[in-house]
């Protein structure tokens, strides 16, 4: 085979490759502790609303869309009275 004939086969398999890698760029997972939250065109639900995903992927176009993580792991703190305040100073009540 001459090169002359190669060399577009070449171009095609480096294409398909570059294809592959962004696709694959553009997947985010949560883990099983985690919520990926999903903002921007064609992200949203008729209200306007982010996608939420728990456990799970989706795909997340560059510049359109926009994806963060968010923590769902418990949280305790020790409280010595029935009333407290936030880090802001907004007071609870505890049950």
């Amino acid at each position: 085979m001459e090169l002359s004939t190669l060399i577009p086969i070449i171009i095609g398999v480096v294409i398909a490759i570059v294809v592959i890698v962004l696709l694959f760029a553009m997947i985010k997972t949560a883990n099983a502790n985690e919520a990926l939250v999903v903002s921007g065109v064609g992200a949203t639900d008729k209200n306007g609303n982010p996608t939420i995903k728990t456990a799970g992927g989706r795909v997340v176009i560059p510049f359109i869309q926009k994806a963060k993580y968010f923590d769902l792991c418990v949280r305790t703190a020790k409280v010595t009275s029935d009333v407290t305040k936030t880090q802001t100073g907004v007071p609870i009540q505890i049950d």
